[in-house]
């Protein structure tokens, strides 16, 4: 088989096979570009791994213990390597924002349990002063 003749700015030589019948490989044929350009942009489409995050369809996200375990999960995968580390990150910054808003709506929630029981309290004392007192 017959060496490309392409000369690399330092005057070597590519040292890769020539296409069939044709002076240069496919990456330095310049009647080849179209070609190179049409599998540059196709790269890696038909190789797509399976997306890391499928697992957060899974847990429920709308407790504290489903957006724990996603946080876990997310970690196990980053360490893994089947994560990337920024999407992980995305993800603890998004969990931890659940996390603070379920816990705000949890307080809030006891706020007017609490709210409730003053109410009540404030009524019955108002009540209480109403009514005539026994010594009279």
């Amino acid at each position: 088989m017959r060496r490309c003749s392409f000369l690399r700015p330092d005057g070597t030589a590519c040292q890769a096979y020539a296409v069939t019948g044709r002076e240069f490989c496919f990456f330095h044929d310049p009647e080849l570009r179209a070609e190179r350009l049409a599998a540059a942009s196709r790269g890696g489409k038909g190789r797509k791994k399976p997306d890391p995050l499928l697992f957060l369809e899974e847990l429920d996200l709308s407790d504290p213990e489903g957006i724990q375990c996603a946080l876990g999960e997310a970690f196990l995968a980053v360490r893994s390597g089947r994560l990337d580390p920024r999407r992980g990150n995305c993800l603890a910054l998004i969990g931890n924002a659940l996390l603070r808003w379920i816990q705000q709506r949890e307080m809030q929630e006891q706020m007017d349990l609490v709210q409730e029981q003053v109410d009540l309290l404030q009524n019955e004392v108002e009540r209480l002063q109403c009514l005539p007192s026994p010594t009279s």
